[in-house]
């Protein structure tokens, strides 16, 4: 898909995607509390093959906790990734979203491979596209496996993301997720975080809800 039509995907998915398979589980979060102004977020969750086992649910339960847990002048969007992204929830205040998002993420399933690299550089894109200048425009992006589908190389990511200019820039956040410490995902994502102005974060399957709030008061 290509950043134009990804685009045009998120505007489109507008609409409330409706009661089915929304999460239930409405037990009492902590809302989060943080010293910044309002930002404006796409969340983005890998969704390849090599979530299964476990891993995917448990990122959906931090990831549904966070949901909840999220200041309301917050705007936030999401988007999956195997082999190309898919936009699922439009950017918009979190109030708004907030059932929708949940609603989404109860959705995710493992399958495919992972595009991991093409993927962050397109959400990148979608969010400089639509940002219109706001402060505290972020990328989030959460992956476990090792890129083994992108078009985009490393170093082309990089380039491009550290190429930003002016006022208008997005920082990218990156969490590798459930990964050993000298693998190549985390390598590449501190790479990218570096070069977009955002932070680096590891998390595994008992701590990912933790590491995806600090994230949050971190932006």
């Amino acid at each position: 898909m290509t950043g134009g039509g990804i685009v045009a995907a998120l505007l489109a998915t507008a609409f409330v995607l409706g009661c089915g398979g929304a999460a239930t589980d409405d037990a009492a979060v902590q809302p989060l509390r943080v010293q910044r102004g309002p930002a404006n977020v796409l969340l983005v969750v890998d969704s390849s093959e090599e979530m299964d086992g476990g891993r995917l649910a448990r990122a959906r339960a931090g990831l549904d906790a966070l949901v909840r847990a999220m200041p309301a002048a917050d705007r936030v969007g999401l988007a999956r990734f195997s082999e190309q992204l898919e936009p699922l929830v439009p950017v918009a205040g979190a109030d708004r979203n907030r059932r929708r998002l949940r609603t989404a993420i109860a959705s995710l399933r493992p399958g495919g491979d992972s595009a991991v690299y093409d993927a962050t550089l397109q959400a990148y894109g979608i969010q400089r596209e639509l940002s219109a200048g706001r402060h505290l425009d972020t990328v989030v992006v959460l992956a476990h496996g090792e890129d083994s589908a992108s078009r985009s190389s490393f170093a082309r990511v990089r380039r491009l993301l550290g190429a930003q200019g002016g006022d208008a820039r997005v920082r990218v956040f990156t969490i590798a997720y459930d990964t050993d410490p000298a693998a190549g995902i985390r390598e590449a994502f501190r790479a990218f975080a570096r070069a977009a102005g955002g932070r680096a974060y590891a998390a595994g399957p008992a701590d990912v809800g933790s590491v995806l709030r600090t994230v949050w008061k971190s932006l």
